[in-house]
């Protein structure tokens, strides 16, 4: 059963003060806080915070929910223990992705962190396989804060943040912090294989505090708040494939790297046969890739790959104008049978565009 939230975000002053030349972009989302260069900075040597609050949170509750997602999603949930979390993959019957999400569980409910999608895809597919199942599903986006805590020094700096309690933030565990005002929960994920990276939940009115907390903590380290346009220059340049570019219904985790959320050693799942298939037989197509381009003046940013004899063999779903490289690099996918060494990217003017393919992440 499917229970709606009708609760009003509360917007953060504490952010508007703080960052008050702050840039958003048409649909709201902020591309930088302060600058894209500094934001950048913070992600590749020091730690940055990452407000994905409107990334879908999800609630199931009833003793039968933990079962049920085990069933319907890649990963080996049913032994998952209370205040851990585990990245699973939700497919469909063809093994393509309906969403990726990270699973919590506490003591009297489970939450599903999952992408930035306004179609509420993920919700709507659990609720089409609750049949005969005593669960109830919230969509509780709009009651928490989500903030992603990203970096190499983010461990030691939420280290510092939980205090004493800290001993407990091992791999895919969950600190609960308890503070006179506050209740959270902060997670050692594996949402990125890549970079280190975190989760920190709350209930919203604590958004501020929290954010004002961890400025406190911020004597030895370089934290910043991050912006989109930092984030998706630092996710090309370390090859994490996102919702709606690298993550859709057109791919499966063979081909974008996600097939460490697959367990093959748990029962049947919704895409499994195709998955052990694919595995099993040698037959994943494609996979995702580094693309260097050897010139910086072009306008699109959609791209076919087309081997010497001009049929396609690929595509580039992502460009951002690389600080690492000082030049626009991109991800997105190549047929295996295609030689890298003769492909070639066209843009939708058939503009002809020279390259090189690389293997991720993207190096100097």
């Amino acid at each position: 059963m499917f229970q709606d939230s009708s609760n009003i975000r509360h917007h953060s002053k504490f952010i508007e003060e703080k960052y008050p030349k702050l840039v958003k972009d048409e649909n709201g989302s902020i591309k930088s806080y302060t600058s894209m260069e500094e934001e950048y900075e913070s992600l590749k040597h020091s730690v940055g915070i990452r407000d994905i609050s409107t990334h879908n949170l999800i609630k199931l509750y009833g003793s039968e929910s933990l079962e049920f997602l085990n069933r319907i999603s890649t990963n080996d949930l049913k032994n998952l223990e209370i205040l851990h979390s585990k990245t699973t993959l939700f497919l469909n019957e063809k093994g393509r992705f309906i969403d990726r999400a990270l699973l919590l569980r506490f003591e009297d409910h489970l939450a599903l962190a999952g992408s930035l999608d306004e179609s509420k895809k993920l919700l709507k597919w659990l609720d089409r396989y609750i049949i005969m199942e005593k669960i109830t599903i919230e969509d509780s986006t709009e009651k928490y804060f989500q903030f992603q805590i990203i970096g190499p020094q983010a461990e030691s700096f939420l280290t510092l943040f939980c205090g004493k309690d800290s001993d407990e933030l091992k791999e895919d565990s969950i600190v609960k912090i308890i503070d006179p005002n506050k209740v959270l929960f902060v997670s050692k994920s594996r949402h990125f294989e890549q970079v280190p990276s975190f989760l920190i939940l709350g209930k919203t009115q604590f958004a501020e505090p929290t954010l004002k907390m961890m400025f406190d903590e911020n004597s030895i380290f370089n934290l910043k708040m991050i912006g989109e346009e930092a984030f998706n220059i630092f996710r090309v340049e370390n090859g994490i494939p996102v919702f709606g570019t690298e993550i859709n219904d057109e791919v499966n985790p063979h081909e974008n790297g996600l097939i460490s959320d697959v367990s093959f050693s748990k029962g049947c799942y919704i895409g499994q046969e195709v998955i052990a298939r694919l595995d099993t037989y040698d037959k994943v197509q494609k996979e995702l890739k580094g693309f260097v381009f050897e010139t910086n003046h072009f306008a699109d940013d959609s791209f076919s790959v087309l081997d010497d004899k001009n049929e396609e063999v690929g595509k580039v779903t992502s460009i951002v104008n690389s600080i690492l490289c000082g030049k626009k690099v991109g991800i997105g996918f190549l047929k295996r049978k295609a030689d890298s060494s003769k492909v070639k990217i066209k843009s939708k003017t058939k503009e002809e565009i020279p390259v090189r393919v690389v293997e991720l992440p993207i190096k100097k």
